[in-house]
């Protein structure tokens, strides 16, 4: 793990920081690659993933550039937010360079009114060539995708479909899931409001939870995304071990 908690935090159906103590922390860049190296040394990994909600893109470099110069020779992948840092292939030539063999991206939606609605603080425009720029490095992508939030109209739906097929050979995998009311999220404290006191929300919705969205939508990038294995095999042709800061164990699959 390379930090704890999100250095974003502001997503408006999100909870995780309720998991931490509310402080971003990250692990030093040379700490964290003293234990690559053991690892590396020790049980012979030389893939590995970091399992962070999300590592910040100046955090990356310095992290890229280290493992460059030292010449560890591993593979790794991790999850992002969607920043700009992405469009700019020499930064994605330099995460290959260094071992990046796979991102995960929360885009969630494609639709820019539910990306603002979810506070997601970016701008669709900028995920075609985020997903360009990852790809032509020799990074494979999987995009996390998330239905019937509150404010999605089959409009809204159908325009997630349409960002995914428009980038279908961007995208090796994707996961879908269906929008939960978290206790302790943003969203969760506005829908409170709404319930005692009507017209007091500044969002103003309704939880909908009688759609087949999620179905739907997993059926037709099923049927239309080509199937890519680049992740797969990576993660059956190398050692892999999970770390946790606060442990002392180390958990090999």
């Amino acid at each position: 793990i390379f930090s704890r908690n999100c250095y974003w935090n502001k997503c408006s159906f999100c909870d995780i920081c309720h998991g931490y103590d509310n402080a971003y922390r990250i692990k030093g860049i040379k700490k964290l690659i003293q234990e690559i190296a053991h690892l590396k040394n020790k049980y012979g990994v030389n893939y590995f993933r970091f399992v962070d909600e999300a590592i910040h893109p100046i955090h990356l470099k310095e992290f890229s550039n280290e493992l460059i110069k030292l010449n560890l020779n591993i593979k790794w992948e991790t999850a992002c937010r969607v920043e700009k840092e992405f469009k700019n292939p020499d930064f994605c030539n330099l995460l290959y360079k260094s071992g990046c063999r796979s991102l995960s991206f929360g885009v969630e939606s494609g639709s820019q009114k539910v990306i603002d609605l979810m506070n997601k603080g970016y701008d669709l425009k900028d995920v075609d060539k985020i997903l360009n720029s990852v790809n032509n490095a020799g990074i494979s992508t999987h995009i996390y995708l998330m239905t019937d939030f509150p404010g999605e109209s089959d409009k809204e739906f159908q325009e997630t479909i349409n960002l995914m097929l428009k980038n279908k050979e961007f995208i090796q995998s994707f996961q879908v899931s269906k929008f939960m009311l978290t206790k302790k999220s943003i969203l969760s404290k506005e829908y409170s409001k709404q319930k005692s006191d009507p017209g007091s929300s500044s969002l103003n919705f309704e939880i909908n939870n009688n759609t087949d969205r999620p179905k739907s939508l997993k059926q037709t990038l099923k049927e239309n995304l080509p199937h890519h294995k680049v992740g797969q095999e990576l993660i059956s042709s190398h050692r892999m071990i999970f770390t946790d800061m606060n442990s002392n164990r180390f958990c090999e699959y």
